[in-house]
């Protein structure tokens, strides 16, 4: 059974806000490596680095978060960030010969 957030230590909680942080900042920081800017690694030792984790600490995070399987695997959205996405079309229309 999960204790309840009141009966938290100090440390317990600041380990948890650092968790939180992880995985927020590395879903964010990912569209880099889609761009071509970065690469999941290099991320991975940015957040390494920002919270005193080592790199598989954070690696450990990521996948107990279910975010991160494995550097074949670099990203798994999770179902809860599913939801909350607005499906885009890859290619938009755009106006063909006979519509101009």
């Amino acid at each position: 059974m999960k204790k309840s957030a009141i009966y938290e230590t100090r440390k317990e909680r600041e380990r948890r806000q650092k968790q939180k942080f992880i995985v927020k900042e590395y879903l964010e920081r990912f569209k880099s490596v889609v761009l071509g800017e970065a690469t999941p690694n290099s991320i991975i030792q940015y957040l390494a680095n920002q919270t005193g984790y080592s790199g598989e600490g954070v690696k450990k995070v990521l996948k107990r978060e279910g975010v991160y399987k494995d550097k074949n695997n670099p990203l798994i959205v999770p179902e809860t960030y599913q939801a909350k996405q607005v499906q885009m079309p890859l290619f938009p229309e755009t106006p063909t010969a006979s519509a101009r």
